[in-house]
């Protein structure tokens, strides 16, 4: 990731955004794609994620997976991707948050930034595990799916 920003801002401005998406999330649909942009442009953020609000209820577990407590999901949201921000404060703050960020948006986090929440309306689900694959290719294949 660092190398490749570090490669656009040879050829092109700090301040070019940069949409950044994880392989593992090849249904992304371009109509949350333009709402993220969209929704950046105008707001005047600092950058942006695509997310969904948690639906399902939530549990801390304790070291032996037993229930500790259930997390109210009120103001939670599951992160995806593409993620859009500037390309040289993005890879400011991914040098200077080290290996403590998990994507894009906790690194515009640790360096003090508030990026926005989008909400994705397409599924956009991360596939990791064999199920995956399979629900992938059951709404490809399905009639009316774009």
């Amino acid at each position: 990731m660092r190398a490749g920003l570090r490669l656009i801002l040879e050829l092109t401005a700090s301040d070019s955004w940069v949409l950044v998406h994880d392989a593992a999330r090849p249904l992304v649909a371009l109509s949350d794609i333009q709402r993220l942009t969209s929704t950046i442009y105008n707001t005047g953020a600092v950058g942006g994620l695509l997310a969904t609000p948690v639906q399902d209820t939530l549990k801390k577990a304790d070291d032996y997976c037993c229930v500790e407590q259930t997390v109210n999901r009120q103001q939670l949201w599951q992160a995806q991707t593409p993620q859009l921000f500037r390309a040289g404060p993005l890879l400011s703050a991914l040098e200077s948050a080290g290996e403590a960020v998990t994507d894009e948006a906790s690194a515009m986090e640790h360096a003090g930034h508030d990026p926005q929440l989008v909400e994705a309306l397409q599924p956009n689900f991360k596939i990791t595990r064999p199920v995956d694959m399979r629900l992938a290719e059951l709404l490809l294949t399905s009639p009316g799916h774009a």
